[in-house]
């Protein structure tokens, strides 16, 4: 990761002292999202679904945005591994539980014939996920190696 941990402090200061208000509606929820990947030079935009895309490192990450659950939290990158086969499936399958009982907070699990895998966490209030991200993103990095093994 390239995060620059003396920025990376400054940033959740300056965000957990200006975002401190309770995000409660989904448009609160995006210009936090948005915000924070600003403060960390990443372009976010907000797609169909609501949540906040976003680019690092050549790979599509999205945070789900949830303002009926704030306490509820997901990052997650789509589609890693395309399904193409029934038979194919069943060894996702092997793979898929691999990840989900070796990585903490990882899960990998199959969404319209396409693997996808996210860090989801209970947290106290919206912006607390700041103080982790890098470690969130290396955690989703990990899993995809491993499920990508496992597939071998």
């Amino acid at each position: 990761m390239n995060f620059i941990p003396k920025l990376f402090l400054l940033l959740f200061l300056t965000i957990g002292l200006s975002c401190s208000l309770s995000a409660q509606t989904e448009s609160d929820l995006q210009t936090l999202y948005l915000g924070v990947l600003e403060q960390i030079s990443l372009e976010g935009r907000v797609d169909g679904d609501g949540d906040v895309q976003f680019e690092y490192e050549d790979k599509t990450y999205f945070l789900e945005v949830n303002e009926s659950d704030t306490e509820f939290y997901r990052l997650a990158m789509p589609n890693i591994w395309p399904i193409e086969s029934e038979l194919e499936r069943l060894k996702v399958l092997k793979a898929v539980n691999e990840v989900n009982k070796t990585k903490k907070v990882a899960k990998a699990y199959v969404v319209n014939d396409n693997v996808w895998i996210a860090v989801e966490m209970f947290i106290p209030k919206p912006d607390t996920f700041i103080s982790s991200l890098e470690r969130q993103i290396n955690v989703i990095q990990q899993s995809v190696e491993l499920f990508v093994e496992a597939m071998e």
